[in-house]
């Protein structure tokens, strides 16, 4: 068995890693609670816990918010508005809206296989963007949900693949493929209102990422389709 066929779907934001860390700075002098701490004050600290841009260049997002150095009134913010923090609803809305759109590019020129399965630790909804784009395109589709396995997620999505490919009635000819989509928003969960050195550390490395497998006999078909961090 073998992965190919890895598919890129890039976000539509980009920015270097000095200004993502700026943009931290900012949202933490905008949210802090029971810190008083500067804009300057807090660049010193994202030196000292965050990752450098000489580790990494850039970044690309989905999220709008990021796309603009402070935060200010107005502008397209989903999350991180000018006073206020949208709460677990407004994530998940944005998750979910951000992965159907990831299937629907997926599946638009090419059929959904018999088996489908979705990686996250990052956002939830029922039903799942992959049982939405399966029950549209075919309702035969057995979606299985592998979450809340953090960075580890990928690696029991292989081996389920590998089980049901295994299985008798694939061994008969139903099935040669298995595809695997893996999908991570993982600064939808950053919380400025807490600026510790673990948070910088956290969200100065994480990425979001969005890619897709196909595990068969002869290969497992991934579809990388997009990564977004801050």
């Amino acid at each position: 068995m073998f992965l190919s066929n890895f598919h890129i779907i890039d976000p539509p934001y980009c920015m270097s890693q000095d200004d993502c860390l700026n943009w931290m700075a900012s949202s933490y002098v905008s949210y802090q609670n029971s810190q008083k701490f500067s804009f300057s004050e807090y660049q010193k600290l994202l030196k000292r816990a965050g990752c450098y841009s000489t580790q990494i260049e850039k970044r690309y997002f989905f999220l709008p918010d990021f796309n603009s150095p402070k935060i200010e009134p107005g502008g397209n913010q989903r999350v991180f508005k000018h006073g206020s923090i949208g709460g677990t609803n407004a994530r998940q809305e944005f998750f979910q809206e951000v992965t159907m759109e990831v299937f629907e590019n997926l599946y638009d020129q090419r059929p959904v296989p018999p088996f489908l399965i979705h990686v996250t630790c990052t956002g939830y909804g029922s039903p799942s963007a992959a049982q939405v784009i399966a029950a549209k395109k075919s309702p035969r589709t057995i979606v299985t949900h592998s979450y809340h396995m953090g960075c580890y997620g990928a690696f029991p999505a292989i081996r389920m693949a590998m089980g049901f490919l295994s299985a008798p009635v694939l061994r008969n000819g139903e099935a040669e493929a298995v595809d695997i989509v893996h999908t991570e928003l993982c600064t939808l969960h950053m919380a400025p209102q807490d600026p510790t050195p673990e948070q910088m550390r956290r969200f100065s490395i994480r990425s979001k990422t969005f890619w897709n497998f196909q595990k068969s006999k002869y290969a497992i078909v991934a579809r990388y389709c997009g990564k977004e961090g801050i």
